[in-house]
């Protein structure tokens, strides 16, 4: 059985429409309380953690899946984020291990989409990929998307 992720990006676990995101790591039914979640993350002093979320895979190399999320910042700006298994408990979005965007002004919805990609470069660390729809070059909007290789710093 895969682990599941259902993302609530209305709730206001961390304050009002922050968001949170659930991982199950055992069989869920339409009966499932998100109580029984296997870990939670709430987002904080930010909207929507919950609407993009991805298994990339084994990133780091430690031999457990890892959990990648975005949250919005000001509904403009992006955070996304990457937790490295042995995910368990309640965490919040700012506690993850690694930032790879940070809201950082230019409003590139970076995050919107986000996916495991295998691993592409054969190096056995898992990779994934980061969309961004309202990337711009110069003064065109373009849309990006970056393939991130795991493994590197990690």
């Amino acid at each position: 059985m895969s682990p599941a992720l259902l993302g609530a990006p209305g709730s206001d676990l961390g304050g009002n429409d922050t968001g949170a995101v659930y991982l199950f790591l055992g069989p869920v039914t339409a009966d499932t309380d998100v109580a029984a979640a296997d870990a939670t993350f709430y987002g904080w002093n930010a909207w929507y953690l919950g609407e993009s979320m991805a298994g990339p895979g084994d990133v780091d190399g430690d031999g457990f899946d890892d959990l990648l999320m975005n949250q919005y910042v000001n509904r403009e700006d992006s955070k996304v984020r990457l937790f490295f298994g042995l995910l368990a408990g309640t965490r919040e979005f700012d506690d993850a291990d690694v930032t790879l965007v940070d809201g950082d002004g230019i409003h590139d919805d970076a995050g919107h989409a986000l996916a495991g990609a295998g691993d592409v470069d054969r190096d056995d660390f898992d990779d994934f990929l980061v969309g961004a729809p309202s990337s711009e070059s110069d003064t065109t909007l373009i849309g990006a998307a970056w393939l991130v290789r795991g493994g590197l710093g990690f």
